[in-house]
Parts: C-alpha cells; sequence; structure tokens
C-alpha cells in the first residue's frame, strides 16, 4: 500500500504518510525496532514539513520516535 500511495499521490501526501505511520506499527509488530524507528524519522521529517511541529499528528509522530528512542535504549 504503501509504494502504490507514493506511486499515485506523492510522499508528502497525507494517505502516504498516514501509510508510513501505519507501517511503523506492523514493523513493530514484528520486532524490527531499527526500521521504527528510521522510518518514523522519516515520517517526522516530512510532517513537519507539511503540517507544522506542533500539529496533533506530528506531536503523535515524536511520541511514537520517542518511544522508539527508549525501547532501543537511547537516551
Amino acid at each position: 500500500m504503501l509504494k502504490a500511495s507514493q506511486r499515485t499521490l506523492d510522499s508528502e501526501h497525507p494517505n502516504t504518510l498516514r501509510a508510513m505511520n501505519n507501517l511503523t506499527n506492523s514493523y513493530s509488530d514484528l520486532g524490527r525496532r531499527q526500521e521504527v524507528m528510521k522510518l518514523f524519522e522519516k515520517v517526522l521529517e516530512l510532517r513537519q514539513r507539511t503540517l507544522s511541529s506542533e500539529h496533533p499528528n506530528t506531536l503523535r509522530v515524536i511520541n511514537g520516535l520517542a518511544n522508539s528512542y527508549s525501547y532501543l535504549g537511547y537516551r
């Protein structure tokens, strides 16, 4: 779904960003924590550019990224 969304819409389209964010949940369920962190970083960059740093969707991504850092032992 992500590749199709990127191809037909745009990498910054809200539906594409939602798909990327949903993919982090699947990666997390599979224990692919490094990939979760990298994907959250990418989604955060795009959310900040397209929405703002204070937008609720951006803040949710920041929270998810913080949880990923914590799980991987980053301080």
